[in-house]
């Protein structure tokens, strides 16, 4: 649900989502950048949603991994930000990646 409401909050309200991802606000390609973000981190947790059921547990592991990828993939893009928002994304992105490898951790190991 959280990537969900990441992504519709992005496509809807791009500058003050802009200013969580750490980068820019007032740029246009930036905000771009922003919206397509948000369309892609919508479509995931679409994903993870109708894989979370019991049977669905290996799609669900490999699709938290391909998401773990992801969220670094953001992590680096960010990392070369020169925005004052941008150190305070780059814990928020961190910590999104220790969560989402804890989920995967726990989802492999069958519990």
């Amino acid at each position: 649900m959280a990537l969900c409401a990441l992504g519709v909050g992005a496509m809807v309200a791009p500058r003050p989502s802009a200013r969580g991802y750490g980068l820019p606000s007032s740029d246009p390609t930036a905000l771009t950048f922003i919206r397509a973000m948000g369309a892609r981190d919508l479509v995931l947790g679409l994903i993870v949603g109708a894989l979370a059921k019991p049977e669905s547990r290996p799609g669900l592991s490999a699709t938290i991994a391909a998401t773990t990828l992801v969220a670094a993939a953001d992590f680096s893009l960010v990392a070369q930000s020169e925005t004052p928002e941008a150190r305070t994304a780059l814990k928020v992105h961190g910590a999104g990646i220790a969560g989402l490898l804890v989920l995967w951790a726990i989802l492999r190991s069958g519990r």
